[in-house]
């Protein structure tokens, strides 16, 4: 403030003096260092919501060298702490569209708008390549699909372009369908948790890590696998997680006498209210065959994943096994084995088994093709075998006839 409006305000009003003018100027500018303060704020807030990217990639860094779960950003604590030092930063949520496909699956519009969508763009397709004959399709199992194939038959049945009038066009995607009926296994088992929860420790840290393969040297463990980990979501994961883990169950004996938190650790964890703790030599055998269980699903999946070589012969073959092995397990001791192959093999009548009257989600090609493998051993009879194997003998000739 100058001297002169100092002199002016005295003046005009003789009860204020120099003192109190300075600490109304004093005010004065700590108000508009205040504001100043506010703006820059306000522009720091401005940055931080543009930097986003930035902040999201050095979270990432933060999990991955640091080791710790995708879920630890969605802690609590961790949300108030960025809440305070960041409040525009918004942190990525862990979840998923899944909800997306329920509105899919209920919305029967939905599904036949994008299901003659497709239909229409394979019918295009087949045009454009002057194809002069489509003999079938293989597609994931999804009613979109079921509705494209509809589509796709009606278009082009009526040009002649389908061989056997479209019979064999639509096949559902053999690995597709394993997934389906594997992935309902959610009661796995408490010996395949205390086997995963025990790999996750060993692989919590990379000293935890070396610590346990000195360990599995002195056990003497031959193998060039190491313990891997899996997703309880993915079945295939989780088989080769068991496989790799198998070998080292001596490791795992020495490695709790040696390291007494890796016991007491386990013991502290739950699943469902009930304490985990280190596997036992019962788990070992539970977890062995629930290994061999799994390697029947995972050898046909591999099989049916090629794209060099011809399947559709060998999938009859593989699913009678399947089925047999299935079969066998239905009269297993264990009621949680028991009841979990139960519910398998209701899901696998629903897309293959035709015990009782004709599948319609079942595609007889894959009867038919075994006979044009080949191999002289795999002709009419050997698909004789198999039905017999599987439906019995009075069931499977009707379906040979």
């Amino acid at each position: 403030m100058s001297e002169s409006l100092v002199q002016a305000i005295a003046s005009n009003q003789p009860e204020l003096n120099v003192e109190m003018l300075e600490d109304i100027e004093i005010e004065k500018l700590g108000e508009g260092n205040a504001a100043t303060t506010k703006e820059k704020e306000n522009e720091k807030s401005k940055k931080r919501k543009t930097g986003a990217p930035a902040e999201r990639i050095a979270l990432c860094k933060y999990i991955i060298l640091d080791e710790l779960p995708f879920k630890a950003a969605e802690k609590e604590g961790f949300k108030i702490f960025v809440a305070e030092i960041c409040p525009m930063f918004q942190i990525s949520s862990g979840y998923t569209s899944g909800g997306c496909k329920r509105e899919f699956s209920v919305s029967p519009r939905l599904t036949d708008i994008v299901g003659k969508s497709i239909g229409e763009l394979l019918v295009d397709v087949v045009t454009q390549w002057l194809l002069p004959r489509l003999f079938s399709c293989t597609l994931d199992n999804a009613a979109a699909n079921d509705v494209a194939m509809r589509h796709v038959h009606s278009k082009l049945n009526a040009r002649n372009i389908l061989a056997t009038n479209g019979q064999y066009l639509h096949q559902r995607c053999v690995s597709h369908i394993i997934n389906l009926v594997v992935e309902g296994l959610e009661d796995i088992g408490m010996s395949v948790i205390r086997g995963r929860e025990a790999v996750k420790w060993i692989n919590a840290s990379p000293s935890r890590s070396r610590s346990f393969k000195d360990i599995a040297k002195i056990a003497k463990v031959d193998t060039s696998k190491f313990l891997c980990m899996d997703v309880p979501t993915r079945w295939n994961l989780t088989y080769l997680m068991l496989e790799a883990a198998l070998p080292y169950e001596p490791a795992m004996r020495l490695f709790q006498t040696m390291n007494p938190y890796f016991a007491s650790d386990l013991k502290e964890r739950n699943h469902r209210k009930m304490s985990i703790g280190v596997p036992t030599e019962l788990d070992w055998i539970e977890v062995k065959r629930m290994c061999g269980f799994l390697e029947q699903f995972y050898n046909l999946t591999h099989l049916v994943f090629g794209s060099h070589y011809f399947t559709s012969h060998q999938v009859l073959m593989e699913l009678c096994d399947m089925i047999g092995l299935i079969t066998d397990l239905e009269e297993d001791e264990d009621d949680g084995f028991r009841n979990m192959v139960m519910r398998l093999r209701l899901k696998l009548g629903k897309y293959w088994l035709e015990e009782t009257k004709l599948n319609p989600k079942m595609n007889k090609i894959l009867y038919i093709a075994i006979m044009l493998d080949p191999d002289p051993r795999q002709k009419m009879k050997h698909v004789e075998y198999c039905l017999k194997l599987v439906y019995g003998s009075t069931w499977a000739n009707e379906l040979l006839e």
